[in-house]
This record gives structure tokens, C-alpha cells and sequence, in this order.
């Protein structure tokens, strides 16, 4: 169904008729025209004979409203003649319309190339250093590589005695109030300088151990009297009388 075509059939000056059978033929066209109603379905449209239809038929094509194109055992196909019911540039496609000279002929403002924004600095976060702080509470030292120094020392102190350097390494640097940055670091050197801290260095592998002296500080105190005393009662030989003499101190300090 064609309504730009119906719609212009209306305002075509032919005989009524004709009128009604091209109304019928654009009613059943396509955008360009063809159409192929039956004799008989256009007769029902237009509510004519079949006779009247025929005539009316002949004297559009004659006037060249449409050309027909025969079909043998069927209706032929109608193609309308576009220019009978509309002017060329009504049934011509849209033209993509263009601005004024002025608006699209280049300029050499447009021609220039357009200036680059620079991006607004944004100062990026400075990196935090890591600052000295105090052992953290729960602190436990990471294992040492396979192969490295601090490895070899630990494989070589007995057992029991890696907790015991994990103590001391805690209970010394809490009570000076020590800040490190990285305390494993802190404990590498614990291990390797042992001695200095006061325990026990066996790096080298040789397997001496000095037995750990547990004793309080009044007691180490009373045994260093007890045996300065000893060697300053000491006789000079090394004879029975001597011995007796060194008993009997031991005995009085008791």
C-alpha cells in the first residue's frame, strides 16, 4: 500500500471510474509502482462489472497511467507510471542538503593545528620510608636461606638453645627501649655477633659449647668470695697438709 500515490490520485482529474480502478491499483502497489490485483478482486473494490473494469483498464493504460506486463495463467503485473502522479523532484530521494559557502569552505583558523592541552600536574604520593620502631609484641624471627651465615650458626647451637637467644634477643631490646626499622635484620646481627651480646657464638661449626651459667647474681657473687678466699689460704706446696687446710675453709664457708 502505497498512500503518497493513493493520496495523489485524489487530486488527478480523470473520470470517476478510472478513478476508482487507479485507486485500487496504487492501494495494492509498492513504493515503486508494480502491483498485480486479479480482474475480479478489483471489480469487488470498486464495486463495478467486470466489463466496466476492462474498459476502464484499457483507457488508463492507454493514457499511460501504467504499463502492464502479461502473465500467462494469472494477473499481469501493473507498473504505475510514477510521473502521472507526482512531479520528478517529488519522487526523486532526499538530497543531503550542504551549508552555506561560508560555513564549509576550510578556514585557516580551522586549517591550524588545535593547540594540546597540557594536563594538570598531579603530584604523586612521596613513598613512605619505613621508620625505626619498637619490637612489635609476638615478634618471631623468619628462617634464614639454606645457605646463608646466620643458618649455619643456629644448625650448630644445641637444642633448645634457639629459643633461648630468641628470649634474650626480645627481653634485651625491650628493656633499652631499642627502635629498628627491620628487626630481622636486627636479629641477623644478634646471631652473628652472639658473643658481643653475650651468648653463645658457635659459627664456626666446631660444636664447643660453654653450659650456660643460671645462677642469680648473689650467687655467682658468694661462689667468686668462696674462691678467692680458697687461693689466698692455700699453702704454697701441694702436700697432705695443704688439703686438709683447703677442706676445712670450704667447710667454714659452708
Amino acid at each position: 500500500m502505497s498512500f503518497r500515490l493513493m493520496s495523489a490520485v485524489w487530486d488527478m482529474e480523470i473520470p470517476s471510474t478510472e478513478k476508482m480502478v487507479l485507486m485500487c491499483l496504487s492501494d495494492h502497489a509498492d513504493e515503486d509502482g508494480k502491483c498485480w490485483p486479479s480482474v475480479s478482486l478489483i471489480c469487488r473494490k470498486t464495486s463495478k462489472s467486470e466489463r466496466t473494469v476492462q474498459s476502464a483498464l484499457k483507457w488508463l493504460k492507454d493514457n499511460e497511467y501504467f504499463d502492464d506486463q502479461q502473465r500467462p495463467g494469472t494477473s499481469p503485473i501493473y507498473t504505475l507510471n510514477l510521473r502521472k502522479f507526482c512531479t520528478p523532484a517529488d519522487i526523486a530521494p532526499p538530497q543531503k542538503l550542504r551549508g552555506p559557502p561560508a560555513e564549509s569552505a576550510p578556514t585557516p583558523a580551522n586549517l591550524a593545528p588545535k593547540p594540546i592541552k597540557k594536563q594538570p600536574r598531579t603530584d604523586q604520593p612521596k613513598k613512605t620510608q619505613a621508620r625505626d620502631h619498637e619490637l612489635p609484641h609476638g615478634w618471631v624471627p623468619a628462617e634464614f636461606g639454606p645457605k646463608s651465615q646466620c643458618r649455619k650458626i643456629i644448625d650448630g647451637w644445641p637444642p633448645g638453645e634457639l629459643e633461648i637467644q630468641i628470649e634474650h634477643f626480645t627481653a634485651h631490646h625491650r628493656s633499652r627501649g631499642n627502635k629498628f626499622k627491620d628487626w630481622q635484620d636486627a636479629w641477623k646481627t644478634w646471631v652473628i655477633n652472639g658473643r658481643k651480646f653475650g651468648g653463645s657464638n658457635r659459627g664456626n661449626g666446631s660444636g664447643n659449647y660453654r653450659e650456660r651459667d643460671n645462677r642469680s647474681g648473689f650467687e655467682r657473687a658468694i661462689d667468686r668470695r668462696r674462691e678467692a678466699r680458697i687461693a689466698d689460704e692455700r699453702p704454697a706446696d701441694d702436700g697432705d697438709g695443704g688439703g686438709r687446710q683447703l677442706v676445712a675453709a670450704q667447710h667454714s664457708l659452708l
